[in-house]
This record gives C-alpha cells, sequence and structure tokens, in this order.
C-alpha cells in the first residue's frame, strides 16, 4: 500500500505536553511541546499534561469499561503468524481500519511496540489526551489494540507511548495508508476506495514460475525526487 503523503514523527522527543486542538489540526511534536499545527491554535493545555514515571516504573491503566465490552481484534492465529514473522497480510491487522466489529461501526487500531509501558492513541477525537483511550496489550506478543466506536475515516491520531523511566512520547502509525503532509506529522485514518483494474496481469502471472525468474527492483523517494517551484513542497501522486 502506498501514502498519499509521506511524513515521520520526531522520533527523538524526549516529553510532550498534550494539547487540546480542534478538529482538522495535529500536534508537532518538538522538545517538552506538542505545538498544535494546522487552521486552528489551542487555546490552553490541559492539566495534568506532563507525565512522569515513578522510578522507573509505568503503571498501566485499565481500560474504561466501554471499551473492555469489545473482544480483540486480533485472533490467535494472526498473533501466532506475526510473531513467527510469516503473516502475509499483517498491513490488514496492524494500523488503523474502519470495521464493523461486533455490529458497532468503528475504528480498530493495533501496533507493535513490546518494550512500552503503556500506549494509548490520541488524536482530535479525544482532544489528543493520552488517558482517554488506553490501548490493551495482547498476551506476550507486543501488540496493543484498540476498537473505537463511532469513529470514521478521516481522523487525525498518532500512538502516545509511556516506558519506563522516560516521559512520554507521541509516534506515528508506521502501518498507516495516509498521512499529513510536513511540517505536519500526524497519521490519518483512510480506507482506500480505489479497484485495481489487472485481473488479466495476475492471472498471467499466476501461470508462471516466478521464483525461477529474473528480478528487478526499483525504488524511488518521490518526496525528494521533485519538488513544486516556488511552493516548497512535493508533488502529489495525482500531480506526478
Amino acid at each position: 500500500m502506498t501514502k498519499k503523503s509521506q511524513s515521520k514523527s520526531n522520533g527523538d522527543a524526549t516529553d510532550v505536553t498534550s494539547v487540546g486542538t480542534e478538529r482538522g489540526s495535529s500536534p508537532r511534536v518538538t522538545q517538552d511541546v506538542a505545538e498544535g499545527r494546522g487552521p486552528a491554535r489551542p487555546k490552553s493545555s490541559p492539566k495534568g499534561a506532563r507525565a512522569e514515571s515513578n522510578e522507573g516504573k509505568v503503571r498501566r491503566p485499565k481500560p474504561a469499561k466501554s471499551q473492555q465490552q469489545f473482544s480483540p481484534t486480533l485472533g490467535e492465529v494472526d498473533l501466532h503468524l506475526f510473531g513467527e514473522g510469516k503473516h502475509e497480510r499483517i498491513y490488514e491487522k496492524l494500523g488503523a481500519h474502519p470495521i464493523t466489529h461486533e455490529g458497532v461501526e468503528g475504528i480498530f487500531f493495533a501496533v507493535w511496540a513490546p518494550a512500552a509501558g503503556q500506549v494509548s492513541v490520541v488524536g482530535n477525537f479525544n482532544a489528543w489526551d493520552g488517558k482517554r483511550h488506553p490501548m490493551r496489550l495482547l498476551g506476550d506478543s507486543g501488540v496493543w489494540e484498540i476498537f473505537i466506536p463511532k469513529l470514521s475515516s478521516g481522523e487525525l491520531y498518532k500512538y502516545e507511548i509511556k516506558t519506563p523511566g522516560l516521559p512520554r512520547f507521541l509516534k506515528a502509525d508506521p502501518y498507516s495508508f495516509y498521512a499529513e503532509a510536513p511540517p505536519n506529522t500526524s497519521s490519518i485514518v483512510y480506507e482506500s476506495k480505489y479497484r485495481f483494474r489487472d485481473s488479466r496481469w495476475l492471472k498471467r502471472r499466476a501461470g508462471r514460475e516466478h521464483f525461477r525468474l529474473p528480478l528487478s527492483i526499483y525504488e524511488v523517494h518521490l518526496g525528494s525526487w521533485r519538488r513544486i517551484e516556488g511552493e516548497n513542497r512535493s508533488f502529489t501522486y495525482r500531480e506526478m
């Protein structure tokens, strides 16, 4: 899968102050502060936004009752194959996906963070407050997940991560299908409606012994290959 625009969160941020933003904006992680970036600027930060560890230990908060009523969205087979590195469709299980789960429409989020003490999903839908939607750890798989009802495509989000001995920080979703364009860095819930029209080619490919044929791989980073003169931005896929 490809993203409409590429972005990376600032992974070396050591501390984050959560900022409630209006829909359509997102925080940019910087040293000690998450700054609102977008059409609306926050008026104030919520109380208790700074999280400190207690002697290197992070308590894992218990998910709210409304979240506990839903069963996990990943099954034992998914976790087993993922642990072996043999899950060939893991992009359908990690990331953010609109689904109907146990009769309720919403979004399920899943991320692999084996060293984390706690992971929460934050976004405009919860004012970027990590206390609102803590995720649950699925056994010893290192996978954290949560199903949030009534959410839909287009939501901005990141993962708030706490590790022992460190303040919390935000990370973009490595499995997101869509992301904000720089300098904004949030992931975006996205469900592609594109339908491929290559059934004839796939049918011909199925009759070949492709493991015995030579392989050529071409790679290009579109964001640095060409830029719009005078606008200091990358081309979109449609402009390409």
